[in-house]
């Protein structure tokens, strides 16, 4: 039979001294439905921002031997149209502008363009 002791058990109950390193994202945005002669089509703008906690950069900055610049925020705008080509089909060509894209601030900014497609069945 296993022994068990008192200071091993006692030992799950006590609080462990572990830092969580999160970050802060806060994302909002804007949807018209029901455009002139295109009732089903949309547009949305949308924005949202990414802090990097400061420990968490920092460790990381550590991690890479103290090289480069450390992590800080980011910024993106978003807009995109949603064409209803179908009942069942749309297409969704964005573009997104990221500000300090991963908080670099060495890269100002980016454009990226993309394409989303769906199918109702």
């Amino acid at each position: 039979m296993p022994s068990t002791k008192t200071e091993e058990r006692e030992s799950h109950r006590k609080p462990q001294n572990q830092t969580v390193l999160r970050s802060l994202q806060v994302t909002a945005s804007l949807r018209y439905l029901g455009l002139p002669r295109r009732k089903n089509d949309a547009v949305t703008l949308a924005f949202g921002t990414n802090h990097v906690n400061s420990r968490l950069s920092t460790l990381y900055w550590y991690q890479d031997g103290k090289k480069g610049p450390r992590r800080n925020s980011e910024f993106a705008i978003e807009t995109d149209y949603t064409f209803q080509a179908t009942k069942w089909l749309y297409l969704e060509p964005n573009v997104q502008f990221w500000v300090d894209p991963g908080g670099y601030t060495q890269k100002n900014m980016i454009t990226v363009f993309g394409v989303k497609t769906g199918v109702t069945f």
